[in-house]
């Protein structure tokens, strides 16, 4: 029984979406802003002293600009599971 226990590595595909009205572009101009993405993600849980952490490593882009050169969006989540 250690102090710090590892969990399995999975990995996830995923889609999503959104809508904000009266938002503001980067470039300064206000309407509706619209989005559809589609990613992958490597997740795992770490518990250190009975305190489990969930963490993942993600790439995601817009779906219209899938598997093009286009800039992707990386991002690392760490979240604490709370169970119920």
């Amino acid at each position: 029984m250690g102090f710090v226990r590892l969990g399995g590595v999975s990995i996830s595909l995923f889609t999503d979406g959104g809508i904000v009205w009266d938002a503001r572009s980067e470039s300064g101009e206000t309407g509706t802003i619209q989005r559809w993405g589609a990613g992958a993600e490597l997740k795992n849980e770490i518990s250190i002293a009975g305190l489990s952490i969930s963490h993942a490593f993600g790439v995601a882009q817009p779906a219209h600009q899938l598997f093009t050169d286009a800039k992707s969006d990386m991002y690392y989540r760490v979240q604490a599971v709370v169970p119920f």
